[in-house]
């Protein structure tokens, strides 16, 4: 059996699990959000016997079935972050994030022994670890500061100044309104002190690039936006405007993708690279969870069925 770990708003299992059926394999999903709400577990612990029992949606999970783990989008944190009302709230979710993170860990434990790809040990690396890893591997990067005092970062950065998170971006909704943090242009006065941040040189752009990639598959698609104002042309108020094909890449950055991706450990990653109005090529950040649906809609890339061939590949190779 093939285990697919994800979310339930993740379009693109759905679409790897159809090609699945191809060929003729069983495949379980289980869902982060609703991993700890429609889940009866089981974890008895004696001198004599060490178990987990787990049901999910009505069916059991054996254990010793599973063949292939999938790490598409399991993020716990996730599952309680939007329902935090107050301080009360936050205090009783945030145990308890804590509290299933240790189920998780079990969880996870039981399951080291299988065939993963995506282990959430190897997934995990922070934007600084990115930044170094592409210097290490031949990218360009935008000049970069954190720090919590804005006479330092005007000393160490010039011309237009960007700022974006260092870890996720926040994203809720609260009365009704829709609060998210992106990429956005700053302006920095002297003498003040603020919490750490990440601070760079803004890139001039010509066009973005998206690059998904999947073991040694890469599949670029370049993003033009016909606004020069915005910075994060991810923006959902600038969507619209902007224009999608498909494209090549240089031997240069698909080499630098291929060692980035080696040298992380990742087995997929979705990167986002921004080129200058001079044609250089600059690294801004990697996100192993990244979404392709987008980039095989926009670009007629089979990438969802790429992957299913894969999990059947590796599968078969453990029966």
């Amino acid at each position: 059996m093939i285990l697919i770990l994800s979310h339930s708003l993740d379009y693109s299992t759905y679409k790897v699990i159809k090609s699945l059926k191809d060929f003729n394999v069983k495949c379980l999903r289980l869902d982060v959000d609703k991993f700890f709400f429609n889940s009866n577990i089981n974890i008895s612990v004696s001198n004599n016997d060490c178990s987990f029992e787990l049901e999910y949606l009505g069916e059991r999970v054996l254990f010793d079935e599973i063949r292939v783990v999938w790490n598409r989008k399991w993020d716990i944190p996730s599952v309680f972050k939007r329902k935090v009302k107050d301080v009360v709230s936050f205090q009783i979710y945030d145990n308890l994030t804590k509290e299933a993170e240790v189920i998780n860990s079990y969880f996870q434990k039981k399951l080291e022994s299988k065939l993963w790809i995506n282990h959430p040990f190897n997934a995990s690396i922070s934007k600084f670890e990115q930044l170094e890893t592409a210097i290490e591997v031949g990218f360009r990067i935008p000049k970069t500061c954190i720090s919590n005092l804005s006479n330092t970062i005007l000393g160490k950065l010039q011309g237009d100044i960007i700022t974006k998170p260092m870890s996720e971006c926040l994203n809720f909704t609260e009365n009704g309104k829709h609060y998210v943090t992106y990429t956005q242009k700053c302006i920095i006065g002297k003498d003040e002190r603020f919490f750490p941040s990440l601070f760079q040189e803004q890139i001039k752009r010509a066009y973005e690039l998206r690059v998904f990639v999947f073991y040694r598959s890469i599949y670029p698609m370049m993003i033009f936006t016909e606004e020069t104002d915005n910075i994060d042309i991810r923006y959902k108020n600038y969507v619209k405007t902007n224009t999608y094909s498909s494209c090549k890449l240089s031997e240069s950055i698909t080499r630098s993708i291929l060692l980035f991706m080696e040298k992380s450990k990742l087995q997929t990653g979705s990167f986002d690279l921004i080129v200058d109005k001079k044609g250089d090529t600059y690294f801004l950040e990697v996100n192993p969870f990244g979404q392709f649906d987008f980039v095989a809609k926009n670009c007629n890339y089979n990438i969802e069925e790429r992957i299913a061939e894969y999990l059947y590949e590796e599968y078969t190779k453990t029966i």
